[in-house]
């Protein structure tokens, strides 16, 4: 199903201020994260789809179970919490590259999807 990023932005350098490295489930956030072992331990799955290869974030993702861990942008966490059934279970959520340009959808990344190339690569 597809969302759309209505998420204002109002974090740091025009971001949402929302993602995993401020949920309360995200672990081994030490940035940059060179061992490539950032995960989620609510759903014990990597999350190094997030990184870059410089080891740093790329973008901002969160999935339907996100818990603020006191470190989200305010009006990010009020406008997920609206949102929030609207969000599938075991998807990864990407925020638009260019919410202000034609691609205004949160990209989706199924958990399967994102665990079965984790299998391939090792």
């Amino acid at each position: 199903m597809l969302i759309e990023d209505s998420f204002p932005r109002a974090g740091r350098w025009d971001s949402v201020g929302l993602d995993c490295g401020v949920c309360k489930h995200q672990a081994n956030a030490k940035w940059p994260n060179r061992q490539r072992n950032y995960r989620c331990g609510l759903h014990d799955m990597s999350l190094t789809i997030e990184l870059g290869k410089n080891g740093y974030m790329d973008g901002e993702w969160f999935c339907r179970d996100f818990e603020d861990d006191g470190r989200a942008e305010r009006q990010a966490v009020e406008h997920f919490l609206a949102i929030r059934n609207r969000l599938q279970p075991r998807v990864l959520y990407q925020f638009a590259d260019d919410p202000y340009g034609k691609h205004k959808r949160l990209d989706e990344h199924p958990f399967e999807v994102i665990m079965a190339r984790k299998i391939r690569k090792t």
